[in-house]
């Protein structure tokens, strides 16, 4: 069994992440794509480097299931192991401030 480094996939871990080390709900963009026919295969899908994905699921020694604009796919873990992402940062609420001035 392969092990994960510590901390895989959270925002600002950039480097080395793979499409494994995704958590749910995380959203991710496709940077490096392995240079075989997985590659053609994955463009036809629709997963091509550049492409904004978000992790609908990420079974552990399974399939990552992703998200695109108009469908679903299921990765299986050992392609998912040559696929380079990026995490993007969470979108946080924007802060709220309040002036308290007394007239």
């Amino acid at each position: 069994m392969r092990g994960r480094q510590s901390g895989c996939g959270r925002k600002g871990d950039e480097a080395g992440v793979t499409l494994d080390m995704v958590k749910k709900g995380q959203d991710l963009v496709i940077v490096q794509l392995p240079k075989s026919d997985v590659r053609a295969q994955a463009m036809r899908l629709g997963i091509y480097e550049g492409a904004q994905l978000s992790c609908v699921e990420s079974i552990h020694n399974g399939p990552v299931v992703l998200r695109s604009a108009f469908q679903e796919i299921a990765i299986g873990q050992h392609i998912a192991r040559e696929i380079q992402v990026t995490v993007q940062e969470e979108n946080k609420p924007a802060r709220r401030i309040v002036d308290h001035q007394t007239d």
